[in-house]
């Protein structure tokens, strides 16, 4: 199961990445997430961990797999029979600002059981990190201008 939100931001890319790197933050700006910790230090990166409290899910740990910088990464988390694998790529938009593209993937056993569920949950949480993201990344943008 595959679920996809594409946004646009009018926002430079590196404002959007900034933001959207900044695991720490993320509660402060998306209500898909009630708590995150990154589990190192520095900038993300592949083999980076957090620990997230997405709405609808329980608490994970999430390992970065790979990473793109200035562009894409890719991270995954194992937990109750599930396997998610979460992409976030930042796209120059021909028109000017950023178009953002999020994407989560299921697999396991247990993906299948509660399909319907993970469905509804990716939708709402997808939908609100886009939108979340393109707020915090334009209120950046507007306060370093």
């Amino acid at each position: 199961m595959r679920y996809e939100r594409t946004q646009h931001i009018a926002a430079p890319p590196d404002v959007v990445w900034g933001v959207m790197t900044d695991i720490a933050s993320w509660p402060s700006w998306t209500k898909s997430c009630s708590s995150a910790e990154r589990l190192d230090s520095g900038p993300l990166r592949a083999a980076s961990e957090a620990r997230l409290r997405l709405a609808g899910a329980p608490t994970t740990t999430w390992r970065v797999t790979s990473m793109d910088e200035g562009r894409s990464f890719v991270w995954e988390s194992n937990a109750r029979g599930v396997r998610t694998v979460a992409s976030h790529e930042v796209m120059p938009s021909a028109g000017g600002g950023t178009d953002v593209r999020l994407a989560v993937e299921y697999s396991g056993v247990m993906a299948t059981v509660f399909g319907w569920m993970l469905a509804r949950v990716s939708e709402r949480n997808l939908a609100w990190e886009a939108e979340g993201l393109a707020r915090e990344s334009e209120r950046r943008a507007g306060a370093g201008a």
